[in-house]
């Protein structure tokens, strides 16, 4: 059995989610919190297996409650847009949220009807499912390590180029991971950097703007045919792929979705890799799946650098697993130690 504990203060949202989860025989309500101090008290004393929460939590609300949660007792967190479409307060909140550690954003059945509330309803279980394994690290202390600790794993890459271009892929766990490395790196930073991070529909503007705090690198949402400037982060829109060429634009394609995904890991890897060869350079971070390993080929195959998460430090390991057991990173790097190799590669002069 899977405990679940729900923490809303709208009674019809509660009652509605009680009526999904008791139609799977392995999801077991273990509790309800009505504000978020409640859901930092009962998440101590029951130790759910993963918590549902809502944007409607008085006193206390979800991002502090997710920070406290994460701190003192982690446990994974799915956070759910009550209605059909999230409020701009809601949007910047449930960021904060996904940022303190809070796994993924989820739509509640409850805005759909008839069909599409059944498909809804499965998928929302199938999540519940899904993410109450994840074994919740990011809010424990990292030990610092050294550029020659024996948490580093290494393997001799086919190039020493020196990189123009990097290339970024994420999914759930993204957005701590990105805003460490993105807080280590310097405004004047050299190259464009690329990235794909799965995230629920309407919010990658918000990320934007939270990730554009956390450090000196302008953040934007990639467009079509604007070039790719140094300095500047560009997060490849919802439903479009994103790529970029030999001229330092930026591609978006609404060709079909990779493996489920659009954008996908391995479309913008595989571009990076046509376009730029040896001087590209890709990274793997925490995420579900295994989005990007076939790019990753590609990058391999024109002898670009590969840079992948390593277990410890990655909030799911399904990505950056998949890509070491494919062979082909050049380094397996605690999440601390990213950025310093990044600036190595792109020659900064550190």
């Amino acid at each position: 059995m899977i405990d679940v504990l729900i923490a809303e203060n709208c009674a019809s949202w509660r009652a509605l989610s009680v009526a999904i989860l008791q139609g799977d025989p392995l999801l077991r309500i273990v509790g309800m919190a009505g504000d978020g101090a409640e859901a930092v008290k009962l998440t101590a004393k029951l130790k759910p297996d993963i918590i549902v929460m809502g944007s409607q939590l008085p006193g206390m609300g979800c991002f502090e409650a997710t920070r406290k949660i994460m701190t003192e007792s982690p446990t994974p967190i799915v956070m759910v847009i009550s209605g059909e479409k999230a409020t701009a307060d809601e949007e910047v909140v449930w960021v904060q949220a996904l940022s303190a550690g809070a796994l993924k954003i989820v739509h509640n059945p409850g805005s759909c009807t008839g069909a599409d509330f059944e498909a809804v309803s499965r998928e929302f279980a199938r999540t519940l499912k899904a993410l109450s394994s994840v074994k919740v690290v990011h809010c424990r202390t990292l030990v610092p390590a050294s550029p020659d600790s024996d948490r580093i794993s290494r393997c001799p890459s086919v190039s020493r180029a020196r990189a123009r271009v990097i290339t970024i892929a994420c999914s759930t766990g993204g957005p701590p991971a990105l805003a460490n490395i993105f807080s280590r790196l310097p405004a004047d930073l050299p190259v464009p950097v690329l990235v794909v991070q799965h995230i629920t529909r309407g919010f990658l503007p918000v990320l934007a703007d939270q990730l554009k705090a956390s450090g000196a690198l302008k953040v934007k949402v990639a467009q079509a045919g604007e070039p790719a400037l140094p300095g500047t982060i560009y997060l490849g829109p919802d439903e479009a792929h994103m790529g970029i060429s030999r001229g330092r634009t930026i591609i978006l394609s609404n060709t079909a979705p990779i493996n489920n995904f659009r954008p996908s890991a391995n479309y913008l890897f595989n571009s990076a890799a046509e376009s730029y060869g040896s001087a590209a350079a890709a990274v793997v971070l925490t995420g579900m799946g295994s989005d990007g390993v076939d790019g990753l080929k590609s990058i391999r195959g024109r002898g670009g650098r590969i840079i992948v998460q390593d277990q410890e430090s990655s909030i799911v390991f399904g990505m950056p697993g998949s890509a070491i057991a494919s062979g082909l990173a050049d380094l397996v790097l605690p999440l601390d130690l990213i950025a310093r190799h990044l600036l190595e590669i792109v020659d900064y002069g550190i």
